[in-house]
């Protein structure tokens, strides 16, 4: 594949090297569909071939964040965009350092179909209040996480007191909110 990009084969005008490379989505060696993502050509049919191929949920970590930087490349669509946003519900993008934020930079890329499938999920009240906060440059306070209707039924559960390095969640780059339940008795 390295041989072929190195020569400018991996164009439109050679269809057997451009179909090598596509084919390569779906090798069994993780080694060469992340090397595939990495040269394949980035036209508007790459989309559907990624998406077929699995490679946004690709076991191999490296595979998935060579094809979330692929997907950064790609003509913006509204349905890359909302097809980013339900990715981004996957919790496993938190078990590897890069992947959260690769998934932030293509869903900048694909931000109208992104954002859309957010008011969608949130409603259109709530969609309103957060890009009000966001405009006036309140980004760190857009969400109130600690609302009692923020559904977090999909949060993952970390015990605690823990080391946070021996966490799920020892390489996440962000702001973590917790949630804890107990019951009061009725007599307190």
């Amino acid at each position: 594949l390295w041989t072929l990009h190195g020569l400018g084969a991996l164009n439109a005008s050679n269809a057997g090297a451009d179909r090598a490379a596509r084919v390569a989505l779906r090798h069994p060696s993780a080694a060469v569909r992340r090397n595939a993502l990495m040269v394949v050509r980035r036209d508007a049919q790459l989309w559907p071939e990624i998406r077929s191929a699995g490679s946004l949920t690709d076991r191999d970590y490296s595979v998935r964040l060579r094809a979330l930087l692929a997907v950064g490349e790609l003509p913006s669509t509204d349905a890359i965009g909302r097809a980013l946003f339900d990715l981004g519900r996957d919790s496993t993008l938190l078990h590897d350092p890069w992947l959260p934020t690769a998934l932030f930079l293509a869903a900048r890329k694909h931000a109208t179909g992104y954002l859309a499938a957010y008011q969608q999920h949130v409603g259109a009240a709530e969609f309103a209040r957060v890009m009000e906060r966001a405009q006036r440059g309140e980004l760190d306070q857009v969400v109130n996480w600690s609302a009692p209707a923020v559904d977090d039924a999909t949060w993952d559960t970390v015990r605690v007191p823990a080391h946070w390095i021996n966490t799920k969640l020892a390489n996440f780059p962000g702001v973590v909110w917790f949630r804890t339940q107990f019951n009061v008795p009725a007599a307190a």
